[in-house]
C-alpha cells in the first residue's frame, strides 16, 4: 500500500506523503489486546497511552486534541474517565435495547410507533440520541413536510460544519421529486456548506446542482454540475 502513488500529479507514493508512523498489527495480537479487550465494536479507534503505559483514553481519532491537551496540560484523572466511559457504555447499551423496538416497527411500516419510540429515545438520552434517527423515519413514512422542519432544525445545529450539512441536503435532494416540497429551504443548506468550503468540494457543488434539477431548472443544473466536475 504504501508503495502506490498517491499524488498522481506528483508521483509522490504514500510512504513519501504519510507523516506519521504505521505499524503492521503481526496476527491481529493488538487488536485483540485493545480493540477486542476494550470491547470496541468497530473502527476507526484511537488509544492514548499515558507515560506509565496505562490506557488513558479510548474514542474516536477526530476527537483526539481535546484529551491529548488535557493529558499534557496535566492533571488527568483516569478513575474519574474510566467510570464516565463505563456510564457511557451503559447508555449505549440500553438505547441499543431500546433501538431493538424502533426497528421493530420500522420494519413492519408501523411509522407512529416508530416516531414515538424515536421521541422516547430523544427523551431518556439526550446526550446520546442522533436526530438522523427520526429524520430517517420521516423520510420513509414519506411525511416531507415533518422532515423538511427537522432538517432545518438539524441544519441549524450544525451550521459550521459543511459536510454534515451537505450530507442533509442531499438527503433530501435525492429524493425523487416532490411537487409540494419547498426547496429553497434545501438550497439553503446546501448554500450554506458550498460556502464554508469556499466553492471547493464538488461534492457539495453536485448537490446544488441536484438541486435545481428536481425543481425543473435544468440550466441551473448544468451550469453548477459544470462547476462540479
Amino acid at each position: 500500500f504504501l508503495d502506490q502513488v498517491q499524488n498522481e500529479e506528483t508521483g509522490a507514493t504514500w510512504s513519501e506523503v504519510a507523516s506519521y508512523s504505521l505499524a503492521l498489527d503481526s496476527g491481529e495480537a493488538t487488536s485483540a489486546a485493545y480493540l477486542i479487550a476494550s470491547g470496541q465494536k468497530g473502527i476507526p479507534v484511537a488509544f492514548i497511552v499515558g507515560p506509565d503505559q496505562h490506557i488513558e483514553w479510548i474514542g474516536h481519532p477526530m476527537e483526539l486534541d481535546v484529551p491529548v491537551d488535557q493529558l499534557m496540560a496535566g492533571p488527568w484523572d483516569r478513575q474519574q474517565y474510566l467510570a464516565r466511559m463505563e456510564e457511557e457504555k451503559r447508555i449505549q447499551e440500553a438505547m441499543s435495547r431500546a433501538m431493538d423496538g424502533l426497528r421493530a416497527a420500522f420494519e413492519k411500516g408501523d411509522w407512529d410507533e416508530a416516531i414515538r419510540r424515536a421521541d422516547q429515545l430523544q427523551a431518556d438520552y439526550p446526550d446520546f440520541y442522533d436526530p438522523a434517527i427520526k429524520f430517517s423515519i420521516l423520510l420513509q413514512a414519506k411525511r416531507y413536510q415533518a422532515a423538511l422542519s427537522m432538517a432545518e432544525a438539524m441544519a441549524r445545529d450544525q451550521w459550521e460544519w459543511a459536510d454534515r450539512l451537505n450530507e442533509i441536503a442531499w438527503t433530501l435532494a435525492a429524493l425523487e421529486p416532490i411537487p409540494e416540497f419547498d426547496y429553497a429551504a434545501v438550497l439553503r443548506i446546501a448554500e450554506r456548506a458550498n460556502e464554508l468550503k469556499e466553492e471547493k468540494d464538488p461534492s457539495i457543488l453536485d448537490t446544488i446542482a441536484r438541486i435545481y434539477f428536481v425543481q425543473g431548472d435544468l440550466d441551473s443544473a448544468v451550469a453548477w454540475q459544470q462547476k462540479a466536475l
